[in-house]
């Protein structure tokens, strides 16, 4: 029995060597895991400030303001002056070509218009003050 102790005592102290051992290993890996974690943190706010630096110096660039206020001008050019890529210009467009479209169609159609009688069917509407038209 005393033997069986000795054993029982051997086997626990091996138990626990074999727990450290892991538990170290354990640690180990975590601390390797950590350090590259704060690694890829400390990569990643370098590159940020990296950023933020250069925004900074084109913020106090004058060339690059003058051309960000060149950009932005020509936009607006753009929207407005030039008449084959303006949409403004293209949706008024639109709107005029439909009205004046339905004014020509109407002459077309002697049901929706005077026909070659310009006082029938209550006359011709023009644009210009929308007058009747009656001879």
């Amino acid at each position: 029995s005393a033997l069986d102790q000795l054993h029982a005592e051997e086997d626990g102290s091996l138990h626990k060597r074999r727990l450290s051992h892991r538990s170290r290993s354990n640690g180990e890996k975590h601390q390797e895991a950590f350090k590259i974690s704060q690694t890829i943190m400390k990569s990643t706010i370098f590159i940020d400030y990296s950023t933020l630096n250069t925004l900074i110096k084109l913020a106090a660039d004058p060339s690059a303001i003058n051309d960000a206020r060149d950009n932005l001008g020509s936009s607006s050019r753009n929207l407005l002056d030039v008449k084959t890529n303006s949409p403004a210009y293209q949706a008024v467009l639109l709107a005029l070509n439909a009205a004046v479209g339905w004014q020509v169609t109407s002459y077309a159609f002697t049901a929706c218009g005077p026909g070659s009688n310009e006082s029938a069917n209550g006359g011709i509407k023009t644009f210009n003050k929308a007058q009747e038209k009656n001879d």
